[in-house]
Protein backbone atom coordinates (compact mmCIF):
# COMPACT_ATOMS: atom_id res chain seq x y z
CA UNK A 1 0.00 0.00 0.00
CA UNK A 2 1.18 3.60 -0.50
CA UNK A 3 2.89 4.77 2.67
CA UNK A 4 3.45 8.49 2.08
CA UNK A 5 0.42 10.79 2.20
CA UNK A 6 -0.32 14.52 2.15
CA UNK A 7 3.01 15.32 0.51
CA UNK A 8 3.74 19.01 0.01
CA UNK A 9 6.63 21.07 -1.33
CA UNK A 10 6.84 24.86 -1.46
CA UNK A 11 9.32 26.83 -3.55
CA UNK A 12 9.53 30.59 -3.20
CA UNK A 13 11.67 33.49 -4.39
CA UNK A 14 11.30 35.11 -0.98
CA UNK A 15 12.57 32.22 1.11
CA UNK A 16 16.11 31.02 1.48
CA UNK A 17 15.25 27.35 0.95
CA UNK A 18 12.31 25.17 -0.14
CA UNK A 19 10.32 23.16 2.40
CA UNK A 20 9.14 19.57 2.10
CA UNK A 21 6.65 17.59 4.14
CA UNK A 22 4.72 14.31 4.03
CA UNK A 23 2.72 12.06 6.34
CA UNK A 24 3.43 8.38 6.88
CA UNK A 25 0.44 6.27 7.79
CA UNK A 26 1.09 5.32 11.44
CA UNK A 27 0.92 1.54 11.08
CA UNK A 28 3.82 -0.91 11.65
CA UNK A 29 5.03 -0.48 8.06
CA UNK A 30 4.95 3.30 8.45
CA UNK A 31 6.89 3.27 11.72
CA UNK A 32 9.48 0.97 10.14
CA UNK A 33 9.99 3.50 7.33
CA UNK A 34 10.21 6.32 9.85
CA UNK A 35 12.85 4.40 11.80
CA UNK A 36 14.88 3.92 8.62
CA UNK A 37 14.71 7.64 7.84
CA UNK A 38 15.63 8.65 11.38
CA UNK A 39 18.60 6.27 11.55
CA UNK A 40 19.93 6.96 8.06
CA UNK A 41 22.92 9.14 7.26
CA UNK A 42 21.75 12.68 7.94
CA UNK A 43 23.50 13.83 4.74
CA UNK A 44 21.59 11.39 2.52
CA UNK A 45 18.68 13.26 0.85
CA UNK A 46 15.28 11.85 0.06
CA UNK A 47 13.20 12.95 -2.93
CA UNK A 48 9.62 14.15 -3.19
CA UNK A 49 8.37 14.03 -6.75
CA UNK A 50 5.08 14.96 -8.39
CA UNK A 51 4.04 13.79 -11.83
CA UNK A 52 2.12 11.32 -13.97
CA UNK A 53 3.05 7.89 -15.38
CA UNK A 54 5.10 8.00 -18.60
CA UNK A 55 6.03 11.65 -18.10
CA UNK A 56 8.92 13.55 -16.55
CA UNK A 57 8.23 14.10 -12.83
CA UNK A 58 9.05 17.27 -10.93
CA UNK A 59 11.56 16.32 -8.21
CA UNK A 60 13.05 18.13 -5.24
CA UNK A 61 15.57 16.80 -2.72
CA UNK A 62 15.32 17.23 1.04
CA UNK A 63 17.15 16.10 4.15
CA UNK A 64 15.38 14.58 7.14
CA UNK A 65 14.87 17.44 9.61
CA UNK A 66 12.26 16.34 12.10
CA UNK A 67 9.04 14.54 12.89
CA UNK A 68 5.63 15.33 14.31
CA UNK A 69 3.52 12.60 15.92
CA UNK A 70 -0.19 12.90 16.59
CA UNK A 71 -2.11 10.15 18.39
CA UNK A 72 -5.81 9.72 19.09
CA UNK A 73 -8.78 9.36 16.75
CA UNK A 74 -6.86 10.85 13.82
CA UNK A 75 -3.26 9.59 14.18
CA UNK A 76 -0.58 11.19 12.02
CA UNK A 77 3.15 10.72 11.64
CA UNK A 78 4.61 13.71 9.82
CA UNK A 79 8.07 13.88 8.27
CA UNK A 80 9.63 17.33 7.92
CA UNK A 81 12.34 17.91 5.33
CA UNK A 82 14.63 20.82 4.58
CA UNK A 83 16.48 21.62 1.41
CA UNK A 84 20.09 20.54 1.08
CA UNK A 85 20.95 24.23 0.89
CA UNK A 86 19.96 24.72 4.52
CA UNK A 87 22.68 24.76 7.12
CA UNK A 88 25.93 26.57 6.45
CA UNK A 89 24.35 28.70 3.70
CA UNK A 90 21.26 29.88 5.56
CA UNK A 91 22.01 29.52 9.28
CA UNK A 92 25.71 30.00 10.02
CA UNK A 93 26.72 33.64 10.47
CA UNK A 94 30.02 34.92 9.16
CA UNK A 95 32.09 38.11 9.40
CA UNK A 96 34.78 39.47 7.07
CA UNK A 97 36.59 42.58 5.87
CA UNK A 98 37.39 43.19 2.21
CA UNK A 99 40.91 44.51 1.81
CA UNK A 100 40.57 45.24 -1.92
CA UNK A 101 37.80 45.90 -4.40
CA UNK A 102 36.42 43.00 -6.36
CA UNK A 103 33.90 42.59 -9.12
CA UNK A 104 30.37 41.52 -8.33
CA UNK A 105 31.03 38.45 -10.48
CA UNK A 106 33.82 37.34 -8.10
CA UNK A 107 31.78 37.94 -4.96
CA UNK A 108 29.88 34.58 -4.77
CA UNK A 109 33.16 32.61 -4.84
CA UNK A 110 34.63 34.96 -2.23
CA UNK A 111 31.60 34.35 -0.05
CA UNK A 112 31.86 30.57 -0.39
CA UNK A 113 35.53 30.73 0.70
CA UNK A 114 34.50 32.56 3.88
CA UNK A 115 32.04 29.76 4.67
CA UNK A 116 34.43 26.88 4.11
CA UNK A 117 34.13 23.28 3.00
CA UNK A 118 30.41 22.89 3.68
CA UNK A 119 29.55 25.36 0.88
CA UNK A 120 31.45 23.50 -1.84
CA UNK A 121 28.29 21.94 -3.32
CA UNK A 122 26.36 25.23 -3.53
CA UNK A 123 26.25 26.42 -7.14
CA UNK A 124 25.75 30.16 -7.80
CA UNK A 125 25.01 31.31 -11.35
CA UNK A 126 24.41 34.75 -12.90
CA UNK A 127 21.72 34.83 -15.57
CA UNK A 128 20.71 37.22 -18.35
CA UNK A 129 22.09 40.75 -18.41
CA UNK A 130 23.29 40.36 -14.83
CA UNK A 131 26.07 38.11 -16.10
CA UNK A 132 27.72 40.93 -18.07
CA UNK A 133 26.90 43.70 -15.58
CA UNK A 134 28.43 41.77 -12.67
CA UNK A 135 31.84 41.87 -14.33
CA UNK A 136 31.72 45.70 -14.49
CA UNK A 137 30.42 46.50 -11.00
CA UNK A 138 33.08 46.78 -8.26
CA UNK A 139 32.30 46.35 -4.57
CA UNK A 140 34.14 46.68 -1.26
CA UNK A 141 32.44 46.24 2.09
CA UNK A 142 32.56 44.58 5.52
CA UNK A 143 30.07 42.25 7.19
CA UNK A 144 29.52 41.31 10.82
CA UNK A 145 27.62 38.19 11.89
CA UNK A 146 25.21 37.69 9.04
CA UNK A 147 24.20 34.58 7.15
CA UNK A 148 25.69 34.05 3.66
CA UNK A 149 22.26 34.02 2.01
CA UNK A 150 21.25 37.33 3.60
CA UNK A 151 24.61 38.89 2.68
CA UNK A 152 24.32 37.80 -0.96
CA UNK A 153 20.69 38.92 -1.21
CA UNK A 154 21.45 42.29 0.34
CA UNK A 155 24.47 43.04 -1.85
CA UNK A 156 22.75 41.95 -5.06
CA UNK A 157 19.50 43.78 -4.33
CA UNK A 158 21.47 47.00 -3.91
CA UNK A 159 22.40 46.54 -7.59
CA UNK A 160 18.80 45.83 -8.62
CA UNK A 161 19.39 42.06 -8.83
CA UNK A 162 17.38 39.20 -7.34
CA UNK A 163 18.66 36.06 -5.62
CA UNK A 164 16.55 32.92 -6.07
CA UNK A 165 17.10 29.32 -5.03
CA UNK A 166 16.66 27.91 -8.53
CA UNK A 167 16.87 24.18 -7.92
CA UNK A 168 17.31 21.81 -5.00
CA UNK A 169 17.20 18.59 -6.99
CA UNK A 170 20.25 16.40 -6.34
CA UNK A 171 23.17 17.18 -4.09
CA UNK A 172 24.15 20.50 -5.75
CA UNK A 173 21.51 23.13 -4.96
CA UNK A 174 21.70 26.09 -7.33
CA UNK A 175 21.22 29.80 -6.62
CA UNK A 176 20.36 32.09 -9.54
CA UNK A 177 21.22 35.81 -9.63
CA UNK A 178 19.39 37.90 -12.21
CA UNK A 179 17.71 41.22 -12.89
CA UNK A 180 13.96 41.52 -12.44
CA UNK A 181 12.20 40.30 -15.56
CA UNK A 182 10.82 43.77 -16.37
CA UNK A 183 14.31 45.23 -16.92
CA UNK A 184 14.57 46.30 -20.54
CA UNK A 185 16.07 43.55 -22.68
CA UNK A 186 15.85 40.84 -20.01
CA UNK A 187 13.09 38.92 -21.79
CA UNK A 188 15.08 38.78 -25.05
CA UNK A 189 18.10 37.47 -23.18
CA UNK A 190 16.10 34.85 -21.29
CA UNK A 191 14.26 33.69 -24.45
CA UNK A 192 11.55 31.77 -22.55
CA UNK A 193 9.54 29.22 -24.52
CA UNK A 194 5.98 28.03 -23.92
CA UNK A 195 5.79 24.74 -22.03
CA UNK A 196 4.98 21.63 -24.05
CA UNK A 197 6.16 20.28 -27.35
CA UNK A 198 8.74 18.00 -25.78
CA UNK A 199 10.74 17.64 -22.58
CA UNK A 200 10.98 20.79 -20.45
CA UNK A 201 14.38 22.38 -19.90
CA UNK A 202 14.95 21.87 -16.17
CA UNK A 203 18.19 23.86 -15.88
CA UNK A 204 17.94 26.31 -12.94
CA UNK A 205 18.39 29.43 -15.08
CA UNK A 206 15.89 28.50 -17.80
CA UNK A 207 12.49 30.21 -17.71
CA UNK A 208 9.39 28.55 -19.15
CA UNK A 209 6.08 30.16 -20.12
CA UNK A 210 2.93 28.41 -18.86
CA UNK A 211 -0.35 29.40 -20.51
CA UNK A 212 -3.37 29.52 -18.22
CA UNK A 213 -6.54 29.41 -20.31
CA UNK A 214 -10.18 28.33 -19.93
CA UNK A 215 -11.30 25.30 -17.88
CA UNK A 216 -8.13 25.48 -15.77
CA UNK A 217 -8.24 29.18 -14.91
CA UNK A 218 -10.43 29.32 -11.81
CA UNK A 219 -10.47 31.99 -9.10
CA UNK A 220 -7.45 33.98 -10.19
CA UNK A 221 -7.04 36.75 -7.63
CA UNK A 222 -5.18 39.99 -8.33
CA UNK A 223 -4.21 42.68 -5.84
CA UNK A 224 -2.22 45.88 -6.02
CA UNK A 225 -0.11 47.64 -3.43
CA UNK A 226 0.24 51.32 -4.27
CA UNK A 227 3.66 52.88 -3.79
CA UNK A 228 2.98 56.49 -2.78
CA UNK A 229 6.56 57.62 -3.13
CA UNK A 230 8.11 56.02 -0.05
CA UNK A 231 11.42 54.34 -0.80
CA UNK A 232 11.30 52.08 2.25
CA UNK A 233 9.24 49.31 0.64
CA UNK A 234 10.74 45.92 0.03
CA UNK A 235 13.12 46.00 -2.95
CA UNK A 236 12.74 49.77 -3.18
CA UNK A 237 14.71 51.91 -5.59
CA UNK A 238 17.13 53.35 -3.04
CA UNK A 239 20.10 51.23 -2.10
CA UNK A 240 20.13 52.81 1.36
CA UNK A 241 16.74 51.29 2.09
CA UNK A 242 17.25 47.82 0.67
CA UNK A 243 16.35 45.58 3.60
CA UNK A 244 16.50 41.83 3.94
CA UNK A 245 15.13 40.22 7.07
CA UNK A 246 16.97 37.17 8.31
CA UNK A 247 14.02 34.78 8.18
CA UNK A 248 16.03 31.75 7.17
CA UNK A 249 13.85 29.35 9.15
CA UNK A 250 10.51 30.97 8.39
CA UNK A 251 7.56 28.61 8.63
CA UNK A 252 5.72 27.93 5.41
CA UNK A 253 2.09 29.07 5.68
CA UNK A 254 -0.36 26.22 5.37
CA UNK A 255 -2.89 26.24 2.53
CA UNK A 256 -6.46 27.12 3.42
CA UNK A 257 -7.65 23.54 3.13
CA UNK A 258 -5.09 22.12 5.56
CA UNK A 259 -6.64 20.48 8.59
CA UNK A 260 -5.79 21.65 12.14
CA UNK A 261 -4.31 18.20 12.80
CA UNK A 262 -2.01 18.46 9.79
CA UNK A 263 -0.97 21.98 10.78
CA UNK A 264 -0.01 20.74 14.23
CA UNK A 265 2.09 17.92 12.78
CA UNK A 266 3.78 20.22 10.24
CA UNK A 267 4.60 22.82 12.88
CA UNK A 268 6.16 20.23 15.18
CA UNK A 269 9.93 20.38 15.20
CA UNK A 270 10.19 23.64 13.27
CA UNK A 271 12.46 26.37 14.50
CA UNK A 272 11.22 29.84 15.26
CA UNK A 273 12.35 32.42 12.71
CA UNK A 274 15.42 34.51 13.39
CA UNK A 275 14.46 38.03 12.39
CA UNK A 276 16.72 41.04 12.13
CA UNK A 277 17.57 43.95 9.88
CA UNK A 278 20.30 42.82 7.49
CA UNK A 279 20.80 46.19 5.83
CA UNK A 280 24.43 47.35 6.22
CA UNK A 281 25.15 51.04 6.59
CA UNK A 282 26.92 53.07 3.91
CA UNK A 283 30.15 52.77 5.86
CA UNK A 284 29.99 49.02 5.47
CA UNK A 285 29.03 48.55 1.87
CA UNK A 286 29.18 50.39 -1.41
CA UNK A 287 30.16 50.35 -5.05
CA UNK A 288 32.72 52.37 -6.91
CA UNK A 289 30.30 53.07 -9.72
CA UNK A 290 26.52 53.40 -9.70
CA UNK A 291 25.80 53.21 -13.41
CA UNK A 292 22.55 53.92 -15.24
CA UNK A 293 21.71 50.24 -15.62
CA UNK A 294 22.06 49.69 -11.86
CA UNK A 295 19.83 52.67 -11.04
CA UNK A 296 17.23 51.66 -13.62
CA UNK A 297 17.31 48.07 -12.34
CA UNK A 298 16.53 49.19 -8.79
CA UNK A 299 13.58 51.21 -10.05
CA UNK A 300 12.33 48.22 -12.06
CA UNK A 301 12.72 45.95 -9.04
CA UNK A 302 10.64 48.36 -6.97
CA UNK A 303 7.87 48.52 -9.59
CA UNK A 304 7.86 44.74 -10.04
CA UNK A 305 6.17 44.10 -6.69
CA UNK A 306 3.24 46.50 -7.06
CA UNK A 307 0.72 43.94 -8.37
CA UNK A 308 0.32 40.33 -7.27
CA UNK A 309 -1.66 37.34 -8.51
CA UNK A 310 -2.65 34.09 -6.85
CA UNK A 311 -4.31 31.02 -8.34
CA UNK A 312 -5.02 27.41 -7.49
CA UNK A 313 -5.91 24.55 -9.84
CA UNK A 314 -5.66 20.76 -10.13
CA UNK A 315 -2.27 19.44 -11.20
CA UNK A 316 -2.39 18.38 -14.84
CA UNK A 317 0.52 17.07 -16.93
CA UNK A 318 0.99 20.44 -18.62
CA UNK A 319 1.54 22.29 -15.31
CA UNK A 320 3.98 19.78 -13.77
CA UNK A 321 7.31 21.49 -13.25
CA UNK A 322 6.19 25.11 -12.88
CA UNK A 323 8.48 26.91 -10.43
CA UNK A 324 9.54 30.40 -9.34
CA UNK A 325 11.01 32.61 -12.10
CA UNK A 326 8.76 30.98 -14.74
CA UNK A 327 6.25 33.13 -16.62
CA UNK A 328 2.48 32.71 -16.33
CA UNK A 329 0.63 33.92 -19.44
CA UNK A 330 -3.13 34.50 -19.29
CA UNK A 331 -4.50 35.25 -22.78
CA UNK A 332 -7.51 37.49 -23.30
CA UNK A 333 -9.76 35.32 -25.46
CA UNK A 334 -12.40 38.00 -26.13
CA UNK A 335 -10.65 41.24 -25.24
CA UNK A 336 -9.27 43.85 -27.62
CA UNK A 337 -6.44 42.67 -29.84
CA UNK A 338 -4.25 39.81 -28.66
CA UNK A 339 -3.58 41.08 -25.16
CA UNK A 340 -1.65 38.68 -22.94
CA UNK A 341 -1.54 39.22 -19.20
CA UNK A 342 1.89 38.00 -18.08
CA UNK A 343 3.24 37.43 -14.58
CA UNK A 344 6.49 36.22 -13.10
CA UNK A 345 5.88 33.28 -10.75
CA UNK A 346 7.22 33.93 -7.24
CA UNK A 347 5.92 30.96 -5.24
CA UNK A 348 4.63 27.49 -6.06
CA UNK A 349 3.15 24.86 -3.72
CA UNK A 350 2.44 21.28 -4.79
CA UNK A 351 -0.08 19.81 -2.33
CA UNK A 352 -1.45 16.26 -2.11
CA UNK A 353 -4.71 15.82 -0.19
CA UNK A 354 -5.83 12.80 1.81
CA UNK A 355 -7.72 11.40 -1.17
CA UNK A 356 -4.57 11.46 -3.29
CA UNK A 357 -5.51 14.41 -5.50
CA UNK A 358 -2.82 17.01 -6.13
CA UNK A 359 -3.31 20.73 -6.55
CA UNK A 360 -0.92 23.53 -7.47
CA UNK A 361 -1.11 26.89 -5.74
CA UNK A 362 0.96 29.75 -7.08
CA UNK A 363 1.68 33.42 -6.60
CA UNK A 364 3.11 35.87 -9.09
CA UNK A 365 4.03 39.51 -9.47
CA UNK A 366 4.36 42.21 -12.13
CA UNK A 367 4.07 45.97 -12.51
CA UNK A 368 0.54 47.36 -12.61
CA UNK A 369 -1.55 45.43 -15.15
CA UNK A 370 -1.66 47.27 -18.47
CA UNK A 371 1.34 49.48 -17.71
CA UNK A 372 3.86 47.32 -19.52
CA UNK A 373 4.40 43.72 -20.58
CA UNK A 374 7.09 41.46 -19.18
CA UNK A 375 7.58 39.32 -22.28
CA UNK A 376 9.20 40.69 -25.42
CA UNK A 377 7.35 40.59 -28.74
CA UNK A 378 9.04 37.35 -29.77
CA UNK A 379 7.86 35.53 -26.63
CA UNK A 380 4.36 36.98 -26.95
CA UNK A 381 4.20 35.80 -30.57
CA UNK A 382 5.02 32.24 -29.43
CA UNK A 383 2.17 32.33 -26.92
CA UNK A 384 -0.29 33.75 -29.47
CA UNK A 385 0.65 30.97 -31.90
CA UNK A 386 -0.23 28.33 -29.30
CA UNK A 387 -3.48 30.03 -28.26
CA UNK A 388 -4.56 30.40 -31.91
CA UNK A 389 -4.64 26.61 -32.25
CA UNK A 390 -6.91 26.14 -29.23
CA UNK A 391 -10.37 27.17 -30.41
CA UNK A 392 -12.57 24.99 -28.17
CA UNK A 393 -12.77 23.83 -24.57
CA UNK A 394 -12.03 20.30 -25.76
CA UNK A 395 -8.83 21.52 -27.42
CA UNK A 396 -7.75 23.23 -24.21
CA UNK A 397 -8.45 20.06 -22.18
CA UNK A 398 -6.39 17.99 -24.62
CA UNK A 399 -3.63 20.61 -24.40
CA UNK A 400 -3.47 20.36 -20.60
CA UNK A 401 -3.71 16.58 -20.37
CA UNK A 402 -1.20 15.88 -23.14
CA UNK A 403 1.40 18.10 -21.51
CA UNK A 404 1.05 20.84 -24.11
Amino acid sequence: MPVAQNAKITLSKERAAPDGFFNIYPNPQGFQLFSELKNSNIDDPFEISFGFPNSTPFKQSFKFAGVGLQTGSDPKLGIIGVSAIKGCWTDVRISYTMEEEMSLKEFPDFLKKQIGECAKDVMIEFDGQAKEAAAEIKIKHNQIQRTPHVILTNVMRAQGMEVTVGSTAGKQPTIVISYAFNVDGESERAQPNPAGGGAKDTSPTKRTIYILGPTLAQNITRSQKFNLGSNSTKAAASKNDVNVNETDTETVPNPQDASPQQEAVEDAGREAPTIGNANPSDSQTGTTEDGKLTKDARVKLSKMITTEVSAKFPMLPYMVGIRPRDILAIPSLKGPGNFIEDWEVTEVTYQQNEAGGVSISLKGQRPYVGEETLMDEGSQAKVRAVVAQLQSLEAWEQFYWSGG
